[in-house]
């Protein structure tokens, strides 16, 4: 698993996305891999990897870094004004790392 932070993280960062991958293993499964973002002018955003198992037949993607701003929320509303998200693909998508 490489959840190793790119050279351009900063220490906030890099706790942040060891906490959500804490979070991510206990509930979904083991990462397998950690798609970082290359390039950002205001947050990092990686997309951490669970491949398919027996529990769980599909692919779980989920994003790690859009919680570190707060959304926009309307007056009044108790909505959370942080989140990150979570996608589920079919077992026989193809996740290759060249497309």
């Amino acid at each position: 698993m490489d959840t190793t932070p790119s050279g351009d993280e900063a220490g906030g960062e890099a706790r942040h996305l060891a906490a959500i991958t804490a979070h991510v293993e206990k509930h979904f499964g083991k990462v397998a891999l950690v798609f970082h973002e290359l390039i950002s002018d205001e947050l990092h955003l990686d997309v951490l990897l669970v491949a398919p198992c027996e529990d769980r037949p599909c692919w779980t993607l989920v994003t790690s870094g859009m919680s570190e701003k707060p959304m926009s929320v309307p007056a009044g509303e108790t909505a959370p004004r942080r989140a990150e998200l979570l996608m589920t693909l079919d077992p026989g998508w193809e996740m290759d790392r060249e497309r």
